[in-house]
């Protein structure tokens, strides 16, 4: 992959670490990653699919991640609207009008929030494995037993990751949250080994989901309880991805729920696919549903 260069946008006060790929000539798509998670989350080789295929790429480093400003992580710093607002300035530092959204979890409460705020900028929306930031009948029902031992065990597997400021202590909890994570489709260990040692190796910041990625998620689970986001009136072509085997994003709390809330949406149900995708079969496919959405417009 020729990298195109990577480079530090300004949003007001806050220096946000991007890198850009392909031709800036082609449509851009923005890959907004999840909490805690690099611009490296989004793999070269997914990447240079949607490259190669006509599109200029840039993923980025979310605040509080990778070489991105570090807050204080004692305090609730910034909201949602703030790491909105921050596309809006990726977009103007490389003189793109208006792009094709990808957000993965998080992300995705990311790129809801921009396209509600600024569809005029908003090609079409890829939500991956995330939830609405907004009110939908369908999150009223109580989790069942089946959903509630899922998300005990889930939560169990990732309380068992203490991450330090160690690559080697770390690396051995980390794999075996990443295995959980990826579902049900085989584990590329090698991807993931790299992807964690880049989580070290390029940071200004201690890894790990900060105080203000936890805050944002408890902020949505807020918004989740109104409807004061308006999503159900975006008329933003929007797909909605959504593993079967996602343990951390149930499927009914994540894209049943965002297909009921987003009228102009198409859900599509990834077999085995968990929370996290490292594997290129799956990463594939999921370039090929945003490839077959994002050139239909």
């Amino acid at each position: 992959m020729e990298l195109f260069f990577s480079n530090y946008v300004n949003s007001g006060t806050t220096q946000i670490w991007t890198e850009a790929f392909g031709n800036i000539e082609d449509p851009a798509i923005l890959l907004i990653s999840g909490a805690g998670s690099s611009a490296r989350f989004w793999d070269n080789y997914f990447c240079k699919i949607l490259s190669e295929k006509g599109f200029f790429v840039i993923r980025y480093d979310l605040r509080d991640v990778g070489l991105s400003t570090s807050f204080d992580k004692e305090i609730v710093s910034y909201d949602l609207h703030d790491l909105a607002v921050d596309i809006l300035a990726i977009l103007g530092f490389y003189s793109i009008d208006k792009a094709h959204l990808i957000g993965h979890a998080m992300g995705g409460f990311i790129a809801q929030e921009f396209a509600t705020n600024f569809p005029y900028k908003t090609i079409t929306l890829t939500i991956i494995a995330s939830s609405p930031i907004q009110h939908t009948p369908i999150l009223n029902k109580p989790l069942t037993s089946e959903e509630k031992n899922i998300f005990d065990k889930t939560l169990e597997v990732m309380n068992d990751n203490l991450p330090n400021v160690s690559f080697e202590q770390s690396l051995e909890n980390y794999l075996n949250v990443w295995e959980y994570l990826n579902g049900k489709v085989p584990f590329d260990k090698d991807i993931a080994y790299h992807y964690t040692k880049d989580m070290y190796n390029r940071s200004f910041n201690r890894v790990g989901v900060h105080t203000n990625h936890l805050a944002i998620v408890k902020q949505v689970q807020q918004m989740a309880k109104t409807n004061h986001e308006n999503l159900n009136e975006l008329k933003v072509p929007t797909l909605i991805i959504q593993g079967d085997e996602d343990y951390l994003v149930l499927p009914r709390i994540g894209g049943f729920a965002l297909a009921e809330v987003l009228p102009h949406s198409e859900l599509k149900i990834i077999p085995k696919m968990g929370h996290m995708f490292f594997n290129k079969d799956i990463m594939h496919k999921l370039c090929d549903l945003i490839l077959e959405h994002s050139t239909l417009r």
